[in-house]
């Protein structure tokens, strides 16, 4: 028998699906492992989590949704720069963790002019966009080894990003249709 806690758990993952849920679309799986397959073995591949080709496309599948525009699906054979879109001069780098307590961008390729972190959900394979912070505030902040695997990171815990509805104005974007969460609903993630 589940506890209550466990019981509160899993009602608050109901309602946050039901409310910012959006399905991936079935090209970003068949996308995901291509881009995988392409890069195994590739010198620049490290792998930090499993399925993170998977994680990234379907941030970058809420981000397109949000903004409005269309996924950039090429199998990315080559490294794509630091950022994932362009959108009116602005390169934009969408950053999609499982646990997304901080937005980490690594030490030395703080390289988009703005950042947007992201929650993952595994048993949905969505995501969904939390907050974003530009290139002057991850700069800002002292990078260090936040994960203890090595990557020493400039990190931005997610309560202090600015809001998603902020962006729209930032970018110049009217409307999109994706869903975002405002940070005070999202709590500690553990």
């Amino acid at each position: 028998m589940k506890t209550m806690e466990e019981l509160r758990r899993d009602l608050e993952a109901r309602r946050f699906r039901d409310k910012h849920f959006t399905a991936p679309d079935p090209t970003i799986v068949r996308h995901a492992e291509a881009r995988s397959a392409l890069h195994t073995g590739h010198r620049t591949q490290r792998i930090l989590a499993d399925g993170y080709e998977l994680v990234g496309l379907a941030g970058e599948q809420a981000f397109c949704d949000w903004a409005g525009i269309s996924p950039d699906l090429s199998l990315k054979p080559k490294v794509n720069g630091g950022y994932q879109h362009k959108i009116n001069g602005r390169k934009v780098s969408i950053k999609p963790y499982r646990k997304p307590n901080n937005l980490l961008v690594e030490e030395g390729k703080v390289r988009a002019d703005i950042y947007v972190l992201a929650l993952y959900r595994d048993a949905t394979q969505d995501a969904t966009l939390l907050g974003w912070a530009t290139k002057d505030e991850v700069l800002a902040r002292e990078p260090y080894d936040v994960g203890g695997m090595g990557v020493v990171s400039h990190a931005i815990h997610h309560t202090a990003l600015h809001d998603m509805d902020e962006l729209r104005g930032v970018l110049g974007i009217v409307a999109g249709v994706g869903e975002t969460i405002p940070l005070f609903d999202l709590g500690e993630i553990a």
